[in-house]
């Protein structure tokens, strides 16, 4: 369907669409998603991506994801379903970020400085006993 093409005459129209997704997706017990609400409506994902941006669509839309992000956190929280793959959607297509993020900066090979307060105090120990030893032999 080319860009600009009036695919849904109304929002409420839209809306009735969209919850019929759902419904569709509770009796067969399938999970939704974008690409699954693009297929149910047939047309491209593209097509609901142009119609986020159009007065009272935009609305109808950013709910039905929000359901769905819903899902996929309530997903998060059962023993039965691993968790790799529903954190992967969530980082991917919810905006979620993963919060062990590990970020350098500085000119590249430089040493990046290890301070006490980073390492056991026993390692600690052992490496300036080593440092000791090492400048005694030299």
């Amino acid at each position: 369907m080319p860009r600009g093409v009036q695919a849904f005459s109304s929002p409420d129209e839209l809306n009735e669409l969209v919850d019929g997704y759902f419904e569709k997706c509770a009796d067969s017990g399938s999970r939704g998603s974008m690409v699954g609400l693009a297929n149910h409506l047939a047309v491209p994902t593209r097509t609901l991506r142009d119609y986020r941006d159009r007065e009272g669509f935009g609305e109808v839309l950013e709910f039905a994801k929000q359901r769905i992000e819903a899902d996929r956190i309530d997903m998060l929280f059962r023993k039965d379903v691993p968790t790799a793959g529903v954190i992967f959607d969530l980082v991917n297509n919810f905006g979620w970020h993963n919060t062990m993020r590990n970020e350098h900066s500085g000119p590249k090979g430089s040493p990046v400085p290890i301070g006490s307060a980073q390492m056991p105090a026993g390692l600690r120990a052992e490496i300036d006993a080593h440092v000791a030893e090492v400048t005694s032999v030299v």
